[in-house]
């Protein structure tokens, strides 16, 4: 198996309760090998999740036509298995054409499901969140076009929602991302002032945040981010005292 394919590993026992769902194998090796063998048993592990959720979802899919809600359920599970299977900003499985697959097939569900019910604030929300992973993952293939066209499908969803509810910090966040990836793909392309622009309206974003009347240690990392991007595009964009300004508020913000 995936465990004792790596030299050195010596299988002492294993024990599966079938009852709990659950196996557990002992296994001894020097150090490195212990590791290199554990990361390949989660990583097997998760593929056969994956597999096996894979193949639920795609039985439920099948009769969600007319239920909205079960839609919107779906394409949350949907992003959720995109994700495992190719996110680049985390820990994934390496499978980037099943992970495009995954996604697509969550905004599919979700833009059914609020078109079915255009007042369903949470299956909204959870299209501004495929909208932004696959905006993610687009960045991830360097694909700028596809990057930029979903973060702004993000926002015309999100940024109306968040006047509606100011307080969804979950909401906020999320926003503030999109405009985050919108920043990122203009000064990827060079375009140092559309970029600089983009990180001054996140920075906004987080600093309109009831969080930030009593910042936690979160908001205020967040905060540093955003300022230590912000800085940085100014300073490609020549606006040295600026960016020099915000890269000092952002080491304040990390020692507080």
């Amino acid at each position: 198996g995936a465990i004792a394919s790596v030299p050195g590993v010596v299988i002492l026992d294993v024990s599966s309760d079938t009852s709990h769902n659950r196996t557990v194998l002992t296994f001894v090796a020097n150090t490195e090998n212990a590791v290199q063998a554990a990361f390949n048993g989660i990583a097997k592990a998760r593929e056969l999740i994956v597999k096996t959720g894979l193949e639920y979802l795609d039985s439920l899919a099948e009769s969600a036509q007319n239920d909205q809600s079960l839609q919107s359920e779906l394409g949350a599970a949907y992003a959720r298995i995109g994700e495992i299977e190719g996110d680049p900003i985390n820990a994934n499985l390496g499978k980037f054409d099943d992970a495009r697959k995954s996604l697509d097939k969550a905004s599919q569900l979700l833009e059914d499901a609020v078109r079915e019910s255009p007042d369903d604030v949470e299956a909204r929300k959870r299209l501004v969140n495929a909208y932004f992973l696959r905006s993610r993952f687009a960045y991830g293939q360097r694909n700028w076009n596809d990057h930029i066209q979903l973060a702004e499908k993000g926002l015309r969803i999100g940024e109306p929602l968040l006047k509606q509810r100011p307080t969804d910090e979950e909401l906020r966040r999320l926003v503030a991302e999109l405009v985050g990836q919108l920043s990122v793909a203009n000064h990827a392309q060079g375009k140092e002032v559309e970029a600089v622009g983009y990180s001054e309206r996140h920075l906004a974003i987080l600093r309109e945040s009831p969080a930030a009347a009593h910042p936690d240690r979160e908001y205020r990392y967040l905060l540093a981010s955003g300022l230590s991007v912000l800085g940085n595009y100014e300073t490609f964009a020549n606006r040295r005292e600026s960016g020099l300004k915000h890269l000092t508020e952002a080491a304040t913000e990390l020692d507080k």
